[in-house]
């Protein structure tokens, strides 16, 4: 048996047990991955210390819990969220490296953090006229005409305002025959249906490879992987993207964000078509990995067609995790000054339109966004913004109190305590100003 088939004994009861650590620090081994060199020389420069243990590990903060006012301790969240491990940079120095399930060159998976790198570069792309933004996805992409991205722009995409039929849940928890249609097209060797509700989980993630993180028993319904070639069907993502069809409502693209993963592989495609000959991962590693100073190679997994899965598939350090954010932090330069990405380029991601916090739903109050790839939000009243991923990737940068946070984690709950984290170290950040 492989080391990580534990990963999901139970989906709705799922720890962060050892079959689990193994996958996310060893992605590589299970799924097909493209080195992302940080190139020799890079410029490596570790960060200047400044350890604050003792400050950090004894502050508290305060948040609300259903409108009930709590007081919350930082070493307790760390505990409570299933922290891999955590660095803080505030003004630029490394105050506070903790790695409790891994090593500081473990390579962690960071899910849908990926998301935001392929925004930066989107926006760089722009910056330099290869790319308009207002440009209609099917005239970039004429693979895609006749699909539910007709009408969509570019734009559209790098801020997941698009509508299509896509649900990014789990069709393994709807229960009942769901998965009949495509039990009997794999059985008749026939093309499988895209299903309403399982475009993400389990279709999607048949040809992104990731489907050998299902349990078994969701696993062995479906001959993906080493007999995929004799499914009929899409055998990689862009086949499959082919296939998107109209949104069942009747919105509009650009009017309400909507997360879609598929966005963010449509975007890269786009990419890659106004980049060839070279790609998305050329470009990323020539222009961004390689000069930011990581001391890190990058691993990004790839399909069938050996494109990379910008949608969730990178594993990184959690120094070059933070390390990119205090790039990013730092006006677009690195620690030698060097600028990696254009000022215009920062200042988009720094000061987003005021039209993305309403595209985000009312449910949210005006305080939540997305642009770019990146979330926004409003945390110990300061703007900030993230990269986010599945099972609590984060990297969070505080511009007003000079923090970026770096967090590697296996929390099955990520999303519910999402608000009190962002509270917790925002008032961190601030009081750590004041020392």
């Amino acid at each position: 048996m492989s080391r990580y088939n534990g990963f999901y004994n139970n989906p709705a009861d799922w720890v962060p047990n050892e079959a689990s650590k193994f996958l996310w620090l060893n992605e590589n081994e299970i799924i097909p991955s493209r080195v992302v060199s940080k190139r020799s020389p890079a410029g490596y420069a570790p960060f200047e210390k400044n350890p604050m243990d003792t400050f950090i590990e004894s502050f508290t903060y305060t948040f609300e819990d259903e409108g009930v006012e709590k007081v919350g301790n930082i070493t307790h969240l760390l505990a409570k969220t299933f922290t891999d491990g955590v660095m803080i940079l505030h003004k630029g120095k490394n105050v506070y490296e903790k790695y409790f399930q891994q090593e500081a060159y473990s390579r962690h998976k960071l899910n849908s953090a990926t998301k935001s790198y392929l925004g930066v570069m989107a926006q760089m792309i722009v910056n330099e006229g290869l790319l308009n933004d207002t440009e209609l996805v099917t005239d970039v992409i004429p693979e895609m005409q006749g699909s539910g991205l007709e009408g969509a722009t570019i734009r559209h995409v790098m801020d997941m305002t698009t509508e299509f039929q896509w649900n990014e849940g789990n069709c393994f928890d709807l229960g009942g025959d769901w998965d009949a249609p495509l039990l009997a097209a794999y059985a008749e060797n026939k093309p499988y249906p895209l299903m309403e509700r399982c475009e993400f989980q389990p279709q999607y993630q048949f040809v992104t490879k990731n489907m050998v993180r299902e349990p078994e028993d969701n696993r062995k319904k479906f001959p993906i992987g080493t007999e995929k070639s004799e499914v009929a069907g899409p055998k990689n993502m862009r086949e499959f993207l082919t296939l998107l069809k109209k949104s069942p409502n009747s919105r509009e693209h650009g009017k309400q964000f909507s997360y879609r993963t598929a966005n963010t592989d449509l975007l890269a495609w786009a990419l890659d078509k106004k980049l060839a000959p070279k790609s998305t991962s050329d470009y990323f590693e020539e222009r961004l990995w390689s000069k930011v100073g990581q001391g890190s190679d990058m691993l990004i997994t790839i399909d069938d067609a050996h494109v990379p899965y910008w949608g969730a598939g990178a594993s990184a350090t959690l120094e070059d995790f933070a390390r990119f954010g205090q790039m990013l932090h730092n006006d677009g330069k690195n620690s030698n000054g060097d600028r990696v990405v254009p000022e215009a380029v920062v200042n988009d991601i720094r000061n987003p339109p005021a039209e993305i916090f309403a595209q985000f739903g009312e449910a949210y109050g005006g305080s939540t966004g997305y642009r770019n790839q990146f979330y926004y939000g409003y945390a110990g009243g300061h703007l900030t913004y993230n990269q986010l991923g599945f099972y609590g990737q984060y990297m969070l940068v505080i511009p007003q109190c000079d923090m970026v946070l770096a967090k590697q984690s296996r929390d099955q709950y990520f999303l519910y305590w999402s608000a009190e984290l962002k509270e917790a170290f925002a008032q961190l950040a601030c009081a750590l100003s004041e020392q």
